[in-house]
């Protein structure tokens, strides 16, 4: 863990600031990155603030990717708006916003050098808090994301118990998770202890 992360915890800073800043230890220019719940888009730029080079870059770096996904369409639209205010040309070129389920990930991407997939669980901030991920299609795509990472990439998870169904959501996810073979899987679990309703990260590493 980089020095400047035991800070964040008695901060009072967000969860997904802490998730970025793991992100950030290891994501590279040419890398490719899968944000399976796009929301308004912030983790997507982020991402491909990260991976995508401003300018093509020689043959030695890849031009990296990033693959959005989000089954609500005001989600989609929202993302892309904002993607297309703040990248450049070329790196707009590199991202792909799919109006579709995450569990349907398999059907756009099938090779296995995926460095990050990401999830931010629950509802769409400041959208109708009934529309939320379930376990169900929740638990399809880690499934499908097991099957596209490269070794040495990560599976970022951010799980709400503050909702309806939240806590069961981040019960199954981490269920799921345990259940995933040491030998191949390295898992960590981060949370706040005194605040239980507030985000939890899971974070797992393909280590073959």
């Amino acid at each position: 863990m980089p020095a400047e992360l035991p800070a964040l915890f008695h901060s009072g800073i967000r969860m997904t600031t802490v998730a970025h800043r793991i992100w950030e230890t290891f994501l590279r220019e040419g890398d490719c990155a899968v944000d399976l719940t796009a929301g308004n888009g912030h983790d997507t730029l982020f991402l491909a603030k990260h991976v995508l080079p401003v300018k093509e870059k020689s043959a030695t770096i890849g031009p990296g990717c990033v693959w959005a996904f989000d089954i609500q369409t005001t989600a989609a639209a929202s993302t892309r708006q904002l993607l297309e205010r703040e990248l450049t040309p070329e790196q707009l070129r590199r991202v792909s916003v799919i109006n579709e389920c995450h569990s349907n990930l398999k059907q756009y991407i099938q090779h296995k050098d995926v460095r990050l997939v990401c999830f931010n669980l629950g509802y769409l901030p400041k959208g109708d808090m009934q529309i939320t991920t379930t376990p169900e299609t929740t638990l399809a795509a880690l499934d499908a994301s097991l099957e596209v990472l490269a070794i040495g990439g990560h599976i970022s998870i951010l799980a709400y118990a503050g909702h309806p169904g939240g806590m069961e959501e981040y019960e199954a996810v981490r269920s799921w998770a345990a259940k995933l073979s040491p030998h191949y899987w390295g898992c960590s679990l981060h949370e706040f202890v005194k605040s239980p309703e507030s985000a939890k990260l899971l974070l797992i590493c393909r280590r073959k």
